[in-house]
């Protein structure tokens, strides 16, 4: 027969962690600090630069295609990417298309070749700047995006 006894009490031992407590060791907070900065490194695209790939996105018209750009830079004031369009529309049909296409902004200047768009998002100024050129085969547009401080 199996006698059950309590257990034993023991005169509790000063705590030791067996594991890095982040509470009380330098390095434990300096490892969870680097790994909250990584962490965020790990985030989605800035949203200037969604936009400016939406905005791209929304200037190629089917059947047409994306020719040379520039990517997104920023500078202290602005931040600016360019690229061509290459269409088969005539240019009256693409302004038409891309007005359509980009209808959250407003038309802020228009001329027999050239389109230029703007919106207000969020304390910025976007600028879309479309202008027509004859391309060897059908039409190419040169698109710049500009988005500053409002």
């Amino acid at each position: 027969m199996w006698i059950v006894r309590p257990p034993r009490r023991v005169a509790s031992a000063p705590y030791r962690p067996s594991r890095l407590d982040v509470t009380t060791c330098p390095v434990g907070v300096a490892l969870v600090l680097v790994g909250l900065v990584l962490a965020g490194c790990g985030r989605s695209v800035p949203p200037i630069h969604a936009d400016a790939e939406s905005v791209r996105e929304l200037t190629v018209p089917p059947g047409g295609r994306l020719g040379a750009s520039t990517p997104l830079t920023s500078g202290p004031q602005s931040a600016r990417a360019s690229w061509r369009v290459e269409t088969q529309m005539e240019w009256s049909e693409y302004a038409s298309w891309v007005e359509a296409s980009l209808h959250e902004f407003r038309v802020a200047q228009r001329s027999p070749l050239r389109l230029r768009l703007s919106r207000q998002l969020q304390g910025d100024l976007y600028m879309v700047e479309l202008a027509a050129v004859r391309g060897a085969s059908g039409l190419t547009v040169e698109v710049s995006f500009v988005a500053t401080p409002f």
